[in-house]
């Protein structure tokens, strides 16, 4: 069983309707869909926007379906001026980047009582994803920030920490949060996001299309993944 996740059902759209049996659920106000992705079972996950409803229904998500894997993906804001729309961060390091204790001596994004500040994804899947090669647009590896506030002048001196401190490549509103749950939860996770604007707001004319096209690039890009991980096993399982 994998999970592919997103916050919104427009970030997901492509691979919704590559479902193959595709059963449509709902959970509160949540909706999520099963069926077969890539020869998997799979749950195509909606999480709502923001950090609690991330780890919230993430974690009701892993404990209905105990999945091998996770991915977790959606548009975010660029903060790295070298990169564009289109491009793909693949995280390196997710960071929370609102969860500021500094007054107790902790750096930002520390957790406290907790070991846990930078967030990092399953190797495994990492080293999968950074062999696929789009069609358009780049894909590099990057950090990756979460806070609950949608960021609209990146460029401000209010924000200038999520740059020079924290050396972030793209700022959103779920993905530490959803790295979190995984590696609580003992699950693989991979987050990766495709960069919609230069973090100054959207605009929201032509919006909709671009995120259901670049939910494209996502489900190809974890269809991908899904087949370097199985040409994998079937090379071990020929080394035994």
């Amino acid at each position: 069983m994998i999970v592919i996740a997103a916050a919104m059902k427009a970030e997901l759209t492509a691979c919704i309707d590559s479902l193959e049996e595709k059963k449509e659920h709902a959970w509160n106000h949540l909706t999520y869909f099963t069926g077969i992705f890539h020869d998997e079972e799979a749950v195509v996950w909606l999480s709502g926007v923001g950090k609690v409803s991330t780890a919230l229904s993430l974690q009701r998500c892993f404990d209905m379906f105990s999945p091998e894997i996770c991915f977790f993906t959606g548009i975010a804001g660029s903060i790295n001026k070298d990169l564009e729309v289109g491009d793909i961060v693949l995280a390196e390091k997710t960071i929370q980047w609102d969860l500021d204790t500094r007054f107790f001596k902790m750096k930002r994004g520390k957790i406290p009582f907790t070991k846990y500040r930078i967030l990092k994804p399953d190797p495994e899947l990492l080293r999968y994803a950074e062999s696929w090669e789009p069609a358009n647009g780049r894909l590099v590896k990057g950090t990756i920030l979460t806070g609950d506030t949608f960021i609209a002048e990146g460029d401000s001196p209010e924000y200038s920490f999520l740059q020079k401190e924290l050396k972030g490549d793209a700022v959103e509103m779920e993905g530490a949060s959803a790295n979190y749950t995984a590696e609580l939860n003992s699950v693989p996770f991979l987050l990766f996001r495709i960069l919609s604007d230069q973090a100054k707001g959207i605009n929201l004319l032509g919006f909709k299309n671009f995120v259901k096209n670049e939910s494209k690039k996502a489900c190809m890009l974890i269809s991908h993944i899904l087949t370097q991980r199985a040409l994998s096993d079937t090379r071990t399982r020929e080394n035994i």
